[in-house]
């Protein structure tokens, strides 16, 4: 039995979300630019969070993604420190990759910054490859993809 659900973020989920934000990414959003990502006025991004089954107001983690054309661009994963280890960015990044594929989606791609070891392994474990060494990385992100379902 699942002890997770995956749900749709709303706009009252926002404090939660950033409170996480601020406390695991180097670089974090602000409270608008989440905002703006979970209200998704132009219906091409998609923001879940993941939560216990038995409290699922609880938001332990959530993935942002956009969607243009066939291409994706995963713009956030977070997940609380409290609740790294245990697989829950796996369960999420699956969860994305089972709806990309129902889309037909062709390209993933994210922006990490290089000083994130511990997401661009993260990522790469999970077939998303450097585009460029980070070494030859001019400013703070490197770019990692992935191709996705060909037909």
């Amino acid at each position: 039995m699942a002890r997770w659900i995956i749900r749709k973020a709303v706009p009252a989920d926002i404090n939660a979300i950033k409170s996480i934000e601020d406390r695991v990414q180097p670089c974090p959003w602000s409270k608008e630019g989440l905002l703006r990502e979970i209200e998704d006025k132009d219906g091409k991004t998609f923001f879940w969070c993941i939560c216990p089954l038995i409290s699922p107001w609880e938001i332990l983690g959530y993935i942002c993604f956009r969607i243009l054309g066939r291409e994706c661009y995963l713009l956030n994963i977070s997940i609380d420190k409290s609740c790294q280890g245990k697989g829950l960015g796996t369960i999420l990044f699956r969860y994305m990759m089972r709806f990309l594929k129902r889309r037909k989606a062709t390209r993933l791609v994210i922006d990490v910054h290089k000083e994130n070891k511990e997401a661009m392994s993260f990522y790469s474990k999970r077939g998303l490859l450097l585009a460029a060494p980070v070494e030859k990385v001019r400013g703070n992100f490197c770019v990692m993809e992935m191709k996705l379902f060909q037909e």
